[in-house]
Protein backbone atom coordinates (compact mmCIF):
# COMPACT_ATOMS: atom_id res chain seq x y z
CA UNK A 1 0.00 0.00 0.00
CA UNK A 2 1.41 3.11 -1.09
CA UNK A 3 1.51 6.22 1.66
CA UNK A 4 -0.65 9.74 1.05
CA UNK A 5 1.02 12.45 -0.77
CA UNK A 6 0.39 15.48 -1.39
CA UNK A 7 -0.09 15.82 -4.69
CA UNK A 8 -3.15 13.15 -4.55
CA UNK A 9 -6.68 15.36 -4.62
CA UNK A 10 -8.58 15.70 -1.83
CA UNK A 11 -12.51 14.66 -1.41
CA UNK A 12 -15.00 13.15 0.88
CA UNK A 13 -17.99 10.97 0.91
CA UNK A 14 -21.22 12.02 2.28
CA UNK A 15 -24.86 10.72 3.52
CA UNK A 16 -27.81 11.70 5.49
CA UNK A 17 -25.32 11.97 8.56
CA UNK A 18 -23.93 15.40 6.92
CA UNK A 19 -27.19 16.91 7.06
CA UNK A 20 -27.49 19.65 4.54
CA UNK A 21 -24.63 20.54 2.94
CA UNK A 22 -23.01 24.06 1.52
CA UNK A 23 -21.97 22.48 -1.58
CA UNK A 24 -20.37 25.85 -2.75
CA UNK A 25 -18.36 26.31 0.19
CA UNK A 26 -17.01 22.76 0.37
CA UNK A 27 -15.85 23.06 -3.13
CA UNK A 28 -14.39 26.75 -2.40
CA UNK A 29 -12.53 24.59 0.64
CA UNK A 30 -10.33 22.89 -2.43
CA UNK A 31 -12.97 19.34 -2.38
CA UNK A 32 -12.20 17.75 -5.63
CA UNK A 33 -14.53 14.83 -5.33
CA UNK A 34 -17.39 13.12 -3.95
CA UNK A 35 -18.87 9.90 -2.90
CA UNK A 36 -22.13 9.67 -2.54
CA UNK A 37 -24.85 7.17 -0.20
CA UNK A 38 -27.92 6.52 -2.27
CA UNK A 39 -28.94 3.05 -0.87
CA UNK A 40 -28.54 0.45 1.72
CA UNK A 41 -29.79 -3.36 1.50
CA UNK A 42 -33.08 -3.72 -0.77
CA UNK A 43 -35.09 -1.17 0.63
CA UNK A 44 -33.23 2.19 2.05
CA UNK A 45 -32.67 5.04 0.26
CA UNK A 46 -30.15 7.40 1.63
CA UNK A 47 -32.76 10.86 2.74
CA UNK A 48 -30.38 12.74 1.49
CA UNK A 49 -29.65 11.38 -1.97
CA UNK A 50 -31.08 14.02 -3.96
CA UNK A 51 -29.96 16.90 -2.56
CA UNK A 52 -26.38 15.47 -2.66
CA UNK A 53 -26.03 14.64 -5.78
CA UNK A 54 -27.79 17.60 -7.20
CA UNK A 55 -25.77 20.11 -4.70
CA UNK A 56 -22.61 18.53 -5.61
CA UNK A 57 -22.91 18.63 -9.55
CA UNK A 58 -24.43 22.58 -9.30
CA UNK A 59 -20.85 23.64 -7.48
CA UNK A 60 -18.82 21.60 -10.44
CA UNK A 61 -17.78 18.47 -8.00
CA UNK A 62 -17.25 15.24 -9.80
CA UNK A 63 -19.45 12.46 -7.97
CA UNK A 64 -19.63 9.06 -7.28
CA UNK A 65 -22.54 6.73 -5.54
CA UNK A 66 -22.16 4.41 -3.10
CA UNK A 67 -24.56 1.28 -1.47
CA UNK A 68 -23.68 -0.26 1.97
CA UNK A 69 -24.26 -3.92 2.05
CA UNK A 70 -26.40 -6.46 4.03
CA UNK A 71 -24.40 -10.03 3.29
CA UNK A 72 -28.06 -11.31 4.67
CA UNK A 73 -29.32 -10.15 1.53
CA UNK A 74 -29.37 -11.63 -1.77
CA UNK A 75 -26.32 -9.68 -3.73
CA UNK A 76 -28.63 -9.14 -7.21
CA UNK A 77 -31.76 -7.75 -5.69
CA UNK A 78 -29.57 -5.26 -3.45
CA UNK A 79 -27.78 -4.56 -6.97
CA UNK A 80 -30.99 -4.00 -8.24
CA UNK A 81 -32.12 -1.59 -5.88
CA UNK A 82 -28.67 0.31 -6.16
CA UNK A 83 -28.90 1.00 -9.59
CA UNK A 84 -32.99 1.70 -9.73
CA UNK A 85 -31.81 4.80 -7.64
CA UNK A 86 -28.84 6.14 -8.97
CA UNK A 87 -29.63 5.65 -12.99
CA UNK A 88 -30.92 9.12 -13.15
CA UNK A 89 -27.34 10.03 -13.16
CA UNK A 90 -24.29 9.18 -15.31
CA UNK A 91 -21.93 9.97 -12.28
CA UNK A 92 -18.04 11.05 -13.21
CA UNK A 93 -16.56 8.78 -10.29
CA UNK A 94 -17.62 5.24 -9.23
CA UNK A 95 -20.32 2.88 -8.15
CA UNK A 96 -19.05 1.89 -4.94
CA UNK A 97 -19.82 -1.59 -2.82
CA UNK A 98 -19.62 -0.53 0.64
CA UNK A 99 -18.92 -4.09 2.43
CA UNK A 100 -17.34 -3.65 5.96
CA UNK A 101 -18.32 -5.36 9.52
CA UNK A 102 -21.54 -3.70 9.64
CA UNK A 103 -22.51 -5.70 6.27
CA UNK A 104 -22.40 -9.16 7.61
CA UNK A 105 -24.94 -8.01 10.19
CA UNK A 106 -23.73 -10.31 13.02
CA UNK A 107 -23.29 -13.71 10.99
CA UNK A 108 -20.15 -16.28 10.52
CA UNK A 109 -19.69 -15.60 6.71
CA UNK A 110 -16.54 -17.09 5.22
CA UNK A 111 -14.12 -15.58 3.12
CA UNK A 112 -15.34 -17.46 0.12
CA UNK A 113 -18.91 -16.55 1.63
CA UNK A 114 -18.15 -12.54 1.62
CA UNK A 115 -16.40 -12.62 -1.51
CA UNK A 116 -18.42 -14.35 -3.52
CA UNK A 117 -21.31 -11.93 -2.56
CA UNK A 118 -18.99 -8.89 -3.52
CA UNK A 119 -18.71 -10.57 -6.77
CA UNK A 120 -21.97 -11.40 -7.77
CA UNK A 121 -23.13 -7.84 -6.88
CA UNK A 122 -20.07 -5.98 -8.54
CA UNK A 123 -20.76 -7.81 -11.53
CA UNK A 124 -24.59 -6.51 -11.72
CA UNK A 125 -23.48 -3.35 -11.67
CA UNK A 126 -20.89 -3.63 -13.96
CA UNK A 127 -22.96 -5.36 -16.66
CA UNK A 128 -25.90 -2.66 -16.11
CA UNK A 129 -23.99 0.55 -16.19
CA UNK A 130 -21.05 0.04 -18.39
CA UNK A 131 -18.28 1.13 -15.84
CA UNK A 132 -15.94 -0.68 -13.61
CA UNK A 133 -17.08 -0.58 -9.81
CA UNK A 134 -15.43 0.02 -6.89
CA UNK A 135 -15.01 -2.20 -3.76
CA UNK A 136 -15.01 0.25 -0.24
CA UNK A 137 -13.77 -2.41 2.83
CA UNK A 138 -11.96 -1.61 6.06
CA UNK A 139 -8.11 -2.18 5.91
CA UNK A 140 -8.38 -5.44 8.28
CA UNK A 141 -11.98 -6.59 6.55
CA UNK A 142 -9.83 -6.66 2.86
CA UNK A 143 -6.95 -8.57 4.72
CA UNK A 144 -9.72 -11.02 6.31
CA UNK A 145 -12.48 -11.55 4.13
CA UNK A 146 -11.25 -11.41 0.22
CA UNK A 147 -10.14 -13.32 -2.07
CA UNK A 148 -7.85 -12.66 -4.65
CA UNK A 149 -9.42 -12.03 -7.98
CA UNK A 150 -11.63 -9.33 -6.14
CA UNK A 151 -7.95 -7.66 -6.93
CA UNK A 152 -9.64 -6.73 -10.61
CA UNK A 153 -12.19 -4.35 -9.02
CA UNK A 154 -9.95 -0.75 -7.74
CA UNK A 155 -10.05 -0.21 -3.98
CA UNK A 156 -11.20 2.14 -1.52
CA UNK A 157 -9.88 1.81 1.59
CA UNK A 158 -10.33 3.07 4.98
CA UNK A 159 -7.87 3.25 7.41
CA UNK A 160 -7.68 6.06 10.39
CA UNK A 161 -4.67 7.51 12.23
CA UNK A 162 -2.09 6.68 9.57
CA UNK A 163 -0.80 7.86 6.29
CA UNK A 164 -0.52 4.47 4.73
CA UNK A 165 -3.32 1.50 5.47
CA UNK A 166 -2.15 -1.94 6.56
CA UNK A 167 -1.96 -3.92 3.60
CA UNK A 168 -3.15 -7.04 2.37
CA UNK A 169 -3.12 -10.46 0.08
CA UNK A 170 -5.38 -8.56 -2.44
CA UNK A 171 -4.52 -5.17 -3.63
CA UNK A 172 -0.81 -3.35 -3.52
CA UNK A 173 -1.81 -0.41 -3.82
CA UNK A 174 -5.72 1.87 -3.19
CA UNK A 175 -7.27 4.12 -5.81
CA UNK A 176 -9.38 6.29 -2.51
CA UNK A 177 -7.58 6.14 1.08
CA UNK A 178 -10.38 6.88 3.82
CA UNK A 179 -7.72 8.17 6.16
CA UNK A 180 -10.34 9.92 8.56
CA UNK A 181 -14.00 9.89 9.92
CA UNK A 182 -13.49 12.98 11.77
CA UNK A 183 -12.34 15.41 9.10
CA UNK A 184 -13.69 19.33 9.20
CA UNK A 185 -14.70 20.96 5.88
CA UNK A 186 -16.53 24.43 5.09
CA UNK A 187 -19.82 23.81 4.30
CA UNK A 188 -20.45 21.35 6.25
CA UNK A 189 -21.96 21.07 9.85
CA UNK A 190 -19.95 18.43 12.18
CA UNK A 191 -17.41 15.84 11.03
CA UNK A 192 -16.89 14.21 7.31
CA UNK A 193 -14.74 11.01 6.58
CA UNK A 194 -11.69 12.50 4.39
CA UNK A 195 -10.45 10.73 1.70
CA UNK A 196 -8.09 10.62 -0.95
CA UNK A 197 -7.65 9.99 -4.70
CA UNK A 198 -4.35 8.28 -5.87
CA UNK A 199 -3.44 10.74 -8.00
CA UNK A 200 -4.77 14.23 -9.47
CA UNK A 201 -9.12 13.40 -10.10
CA UNK A 202 -8.42 16.10 -13.15
CA UNK A 203 -6.31 13.52 -15.25
CA UNK A 204 -8.58 11.31 -14.42
CA UNK A 205 -11.50 12.53 -15.43
CA UNK A 206 -9.99 14.02 -18.71
CA UNK A 207 -8.82 10.22 -19.58
CA UNK A 208 -12.68 9.67 -19.43
CA UNK A 209 -13.75 12.38 -21.72
CA UNK A 210 -10.58 11.03 -24.65
CA UNK A 211 -12.74 7.96 -24.36
CA UNK A 212 -11.59 4.77 -26.19
CA UNK A 213 -8.34 6.60 -28.29
CA UNK A 214 -5.93 3.95 -28.14
CA UNK A 215 -7.50 0.98 -26.61
CA UNK A 216 -8.02 -2.12 -27.55
CA UNK A 217 -12.02 -2.27 -28.51
CA UNK A 218 -13.18 -5.67 -28.70
CA UNK A 219 -16.49 -6.13 -30.31
CA UNK A 220 -17.61 -8.81 -27.71
CA UNK A 221 -17.88 -8.89 -23.79
CA UNK A 222 -16.21 -12.52 -24.24
CA UNK A 223 -13.17 -11.47 -26.13
CA UNK A 224 -12.50 -9.47 -23.07
CA UNK A 225 -13.37 -12.72 -20.30
CA UNK A 226 -11.31 -14.78 -22.45
CA UNK A 227 -8.44 -12.66 -22.38
CA UNK A 228 -9.24 -12.20 -18.51
CA UNK A 229 -9.31 -15.54 -17.64
CA UNK A 230 -6.10 -16.31 -19.61
CA UNK A 231 -4.04 -13.48 -17.95
CA UNK A 232 -5.44 -14.80 -14.47
CA UNK A 233 -4.64 -18.25 -14.88
CA UNK A 234 -1.20 -17.41 -16.31
CA UNK A 235 -0.94 -15.41 -13.43
CA UNK A 236 -1.22 -18.00 -10.97
CA UNK A 237 1.05 -20.58 -12.02
CA UNK A 238 3.32 -18.05 -12.59
CA UNK A 239 3.06 -16.81 -8.91
CA UNK A 240 2.94 -20.30 -7.64
CA UNK A 241 6.12 -21.93 -9.62
CA UNK A 242 3.71 -24.14 -12.04
CA UNK A 243 5.28 -22.94 -15.01
CA UNK A 244 8.53 -23.71 -15.96
CA UNK A 245 9.24 -20.13 -17.35
CA UNK A 246 7.11 -17.98 -15.22
CA UNK A 247 4.89 -15.69 -17.57
CA UNK A 248 2.76 -13.18 -15.83
CA UNK A 249 4.07 -12.03 -12.56
CA UNK A 250 2.34 -8.84 -12.16
CA UNK A 251 -1.94 -8.77 -11.58
CA UNK A 252 -2.15 -5.44 -13.34
CA UNK A 253 -2.52 -7.14 -16.56
CA UNK A 254 -5.73 -8.90 -15.66
CA UNK A 255 -7.40 -6.17 -14.09
CA UNK A 256 -6.64 -4.02 -17.04
CA UNK A 257 -8.21 -6.71 -19.08
CA UNK A 258 -11.30 -7.01 -17.09
CA UNK A 259 -11.69 -3.39 -16.53
CA UNK A 260 -11.79 -3.15 -20.39
CA UNK A 261 -8.53 -0.30 -20.09
CA UNK A 262 -6.03 -1.97 -22.10
CA UNK A 263 -3.98 0.02 -24.62
CA UNK A 264 -3.25 -1.23 -27.76
CA UNK A 265 0.26 -0.91 -27.49
CA UNK A 266 0.12 -2.39 -23.81
CA UNK A 267 -1.37 -5.65 -25.56
CA UNK A 268 0.89 -6.22 -28.46
CA UNK A 269 4.06 -5.44 -26.02
CA UNK A 270 2.54 -8.25 -23.79
CA UNK A 271 1.72 -10.68 -26.43
CA UNK A 272 5.85 -10.39 -28.01
CA UNK A 273 7.46 -10.76 -24.40
CA UNK A 274 4.70 -13.84 -23.42
CA UNK A 275 5.87 -15.56 -26.74
CA UNK A 276 9.38 -14.97 -25.87
CA UNK A 277 9.32 -15.76 -22.15
CA UNK A 278 7.76 -19.16 -23.48
CA UNK A 279 10.53 -20.19 -25.69
CA UNK A 280 12.90 -19.25 -22.64
CA UNK A 281 14.06 -16.24 -23.36
CA UNK A 282 15.02 -14.03 -20.68
CA UNK A 283 13.91 -10.93 -21.06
Amino acid sequence: MQTRNKANSPGIDVSKWQGEIDWQAVRRDVIRFAQIKATEGTSLVDARLVQNAEGARDAGIPIGFYHFAHLSNDPVHEAEHYLAQVKRWVPELWHVLDLEQGSLDGRPFTKAQVSAWARAWLENVQAATGQVPMLYTGASFAKTYMEPDLAVYPLWVAHYGTDKPMGNPVWSEWTLFQYSETGRVDGINGHVDLNEYAGNIEDRLQRGKRGEEKQVNFSDDWQWETLTKALHGLYEKSVTGELDHPLVTDYKWATQANNKEMKLDDLAWLAIVLIAKDKGIKV
